[in-house]
C-alpha cells in the first residue's frame, strides 16, 4: 500500500493559475524507498514536508511520468508543485506563483537556512532543522518571489545562513541574497568538498557534519569593509605613504 495523507485546502488566487486540482494525496513506496536509500532522508521528513507522488505529463518525455511532487504550501494553500520524474526531468505548475519552498517552516523562527533545492532543504529537516527553505527556481538571481515575504517571513530573523552551489551562478545567487537579506546577519555555509547538503548527508557522519558546517559557517564579508590586500595599486601607494602635503 502506498502512503496516504490528510488531504490540505486548496485554494485559488486571483493573479496566479491554481496549482494543482484536488487529488488524493498519496506518496508511492516507491519513491519513499528512493529517498531512503539514494538520498538518506527518511520517510517522517518526507510525510513532515508533504512530498506526494503523481503519474503527470512531462514535457520533456512527450507522455505521463510517475513523478515525486515537491509541493509549495503558503500557510493552508497549496500554491506551486515541482515534479520530478525519475529522469530528473522538471517541470512546474504552469501560471503558478513562485515562493520557497517550505515557506511555513521559517515562521517566526529567529534564525532560516536557504538552500538552493528542494532536496537540500529536506537535507536539513533530516537533523531536526525544519527552519529552512529551498529558493523556488535554482540559482536564478531574479528574487522578486521575495518581496512578499520579506516583512513576514525574514525580518524577524537574527541569523540567515546561505548554503548555496558555489558554482558561478550559485555565488550570484548568494550575493544577491546578501544584499536583499543583509549581510551584517547572515553566515556563508561551506561544504567543501562536497556539492551540495544532500551530498554531505549520504556520506557516513553525513548528519553530524551537516550540524559542524552550520555550527562552523563565517559571517558573510560586509559590503565597503576591506582590507589592504583588497586595495589595488594605486589606493596601496596612498595607503602606505599618505596624501602628501597639500598646497600651502
Amino acid at each position: 500500500g502506498n502512503w496516504k495523507f490528510h488531504p490540505r485546502m486548496h485554494e485559488e488566487k486571483k493573479q496566479f493559475a491554481p496549482a494543482v486540482p484536488p487529488q488524493p494525496a498519496v506518496l508511492k513506496n516507491e519513491h519513499v524507498e528512493w529517498f531512503i536509500k539514494k538520498r538518506n532522508i527518511p520517510a517522517s521528513v518526507l510525510m513532515e514536508a508533504g512530498i506526494t507522488s503523481a503519474d503527470e505529463f512531462m514535457p520533456q518525455t512527450g507522455r505521463k511520468e510517475s513523478c515525486i511532487c515537491f509541493n509549495y504550501y503558503d500557510g493552508n494553500r497549496l500554491v506551486n508543485t515541482k515534479f520530478r520524474d525519475q529522469e530528473k526531468h522538471f517541470k512546474m505548475t504552469a501560471g503558478a506563483e513562485l515562493i520557497p519552498y517550505n515557506l511555513n517552516g521559517i515562521l517566526g523562527t529567529p534564525q532560516c537556512i536557504i538552500t538552493e533545492g528542494e532536496i537540500d532543504a529536506l537535507s536539513f529537516m533530516a537533523i531536526g532543522r525544519t527552519d529552512v527553505i529551498s529558493v523556488p527556481s535554482g540559482a536564478n538571481c531574479n528574487l522578486s518571489w521575495l518581496d512578499r515575504f520579506v516583512k513576514s517571513h525574514f525580518d524577524d530573523k537574527q541569523v540567515i545562513y546561505l548554503c548555496v552551489d558555489t558554482d558561478k551562478k550559485g555565488l550570484q545567487l548568494r550575493d544577491e541574497l546578501l544584499r536583499r537579506l543583509g549581510a551584517e546577519r547572515c553566515l556563508i555555509v561551506d561544504l567543501s568538498p562536497a556539492k551540495d547538503a544532500n551530498e554531505v548527508l549520504q556520506e557516513e557522519g553525513g548528519a553530524e557534519a551537516l550540524k559542524t558546517a552550520l555550527k562552523n559557517a563565517p559571517q558573510a564579508p560586509l559590503q565597503g569593509v576591506f582590507t589592504v590586500g583588497d586595495l589595488n595599486d594605486e589606493m596601496r601607494v596612498l595607503f602606505e605613504n599618505g596624501l602628501g602635503h597639500g598646497a600651502d
